[in-house]
């Protein structure tokens, strides 16, 4: 059960990490909109978070009170969820900042003839 977050954990961080090369270094702390999140301020967020699940797991760790610590599965489905969802965010901001030279990740969209 373990090498199967692990492995998910880096596929996603795969993905990000080549969505990211693809946002020019001057993106990376563009804003989409006012009150949006660049996609450095994303990944300093998940970084935190992973930092605060992860030290010293299961004993002092950031986990709030009130979620059942000793459920490692869960703790595990929550945060792996957790990162799916902002390293969706980081792939859609790399391709509004890569445009036409945006390189797929996985399947490449077919082209209409």
């Amino acid at each position: 059960m373990i090498e199967d977050f692990r492995t998910d954990f880096g596929r996603y961080r795969d993905l990000g990490e080549k969505a990211l090369a693809q946002i020019p270094d001057a993106a990376l702390n563009a804003l989409p909109s006012g009150d949006a999140n660049s996609a450095a301020m994303i990944v300093r967020h998940v970084s935190g978070n992973l930092i605060s699940r992860f030290t010293d797991f299961l004993t002092t760790d950031g986990e709030k009170p009130d979620r059942d610590r000793d459920a490692v599965h869960r703790a595990l489905t929550r945060s792996l969820a957790h990162i799916c969802y902002h390293v969706g965010q980081i792939v859609l901001l790399a391709r509004m900042h890569a445009g036409s030279d945006w390189r797929w990740l996985s399947i490449p969209k077919k082209k209409e003839p």
